[in-house]
């Protein structure tokens, strides 16, 4: 099995390590839930295709079009190319999704790429009933080695849910999050018990 960059970085014994092709499948199950091109006025994150917003292309100070200005003419701009590296460097890595076993490592990048790489690390360290410090380290990844993958998604996607109806905007899109959220379990329970019969 070829590693990547980050997986080569880290430092690290374990016998739980995902594939080269996890990422491009979870990619295209988390794809489905983004949509194409998306302007809702009580979106916060702004204009959005693909599932990257004009907020997240500020938060970066990615001026794709090179006009000087991140505005959603960068957004229209975004290719699918483009749009896959920023998926794999500031969600799949940002979640040590490399690191972690098929299945869950669907679950945490849905989670980081919907409600941000900080929570889906914190969500996975109180779902492990580890320290939570959104620091992924030798601790949580001993814990996830040990886990079972069917107790940890269950325990990973209560707390995303419970984040979800905290929310100010649930009335709106709540639906769909919610549709979403069922749908993810359901293929990375998937993955984990095809993973495990393997």
């Amino acid at each position: 099995m070829r590693r990547s960059r980050a997986m080569r970085r880290t430092p690290r014994q374990s016998s739980v390590v995902s594939g080269p092709n996890n990422f491009t499948l979870s990619l295209k199950v988390v794809r489905r839930w983004e949509g194409g091109l998306i302007d809702h006025p009580s979106d916060p994150g702004g204009v959005t295709k693909w599932g990257i917003s004009l907020r997240f292309l500020r938060s970066i100070g990615l001026d794709v079009n090179g006009d000087g200005v991140v505005d959603g003419k960068d957004i229209r701009s975004l290719t699918e190319e483009q749009v896959a590296k920023l998926y794999y460097d500031h969600f799949w890595s940002k979640c040590y999704c490399d690191f972690l076993p098929t299945g869950v490592d669907l679950a945490a990048f849905d989670c980081g790429v919907n409600q941000g790489p900080g929570r889906a690390k914190r969500f996975l360290q109180k779902a492990l009933k580890v320290k939570v410090d959104g620091k992924i380290g030798p601790i949580t990844l001993a814990a996830v080695d040990k886990a079972d993958p069917d107790t940890l998604l269950g325990e990973f996607m209560v707390r995303r849910a419970i984040h979800y109806s905290s929310l100010v905007n649930m009335t709106v899109f709540g639906l769909g999050w919610f549709r979403r959220l069922f749908d993810i379990y359901r293929q990375a329970l998937s993955l984990a018990v095809l993973n495990t019969d393997d």
